[in-house]
């Protein structure tokens, strides 16, 4: 029982059978090669090897999956030091803000207001 899709390649290929191989060709990221006729021998008894051995107990190859709980073991000191470092910037007088900010104004005195009429009218912005 074959899939659909190795149906509708079979049609193409039968439709198209050099448009198909090119096709494939310019796809297969190997370097087209010409086999001497021992070597193609030697390559087909591989094959032919290969495809009647039986498969391993397992089914599959062991493939192995990392833990993460390295790289959340590197995590949590990271966030202690940042948490750190914020508290005591704060605890040695720094606030949150980097300038302070008044919501009353405060009227200027008359010898400011005079430096400040002198200096605008001079033109020394």
């Amino acid at each position: 029982m074959s899939s659909p899709l190795a149906k509708e390649s079979e049609v193409i290929s039968r439709k198209f059978p050099v448009a198909m191989e090119e096709a494939l060709r310019d796809l297969d990221a190997a370097h087209a090669m010409a086999l001497t006729s021992s070597e193609r021998e030697r390559a087909d008894e591989a094959l032919a090897r290969i495809l009647t051995s039986k498969p391993s107990a397992s089914g599959a190859t062991e493939c192995r999956v990392p833990r993460r709980g390295r790289s959340r073991r590197g995590l949590v000191p990271a966030v202690l030091l940042t948490t750190a470092a914020a508290t005591l910037a704060e605890a040695a007088g720094g606030g949150t803000a980097f300038a302070s900010w008044t919501a009353t104004p405060m009227p200027l005195s008359a010898t400011e207001r005079a430096s400040v009429v002198t200096t605008y009218r001079d033109g020394k912005r």
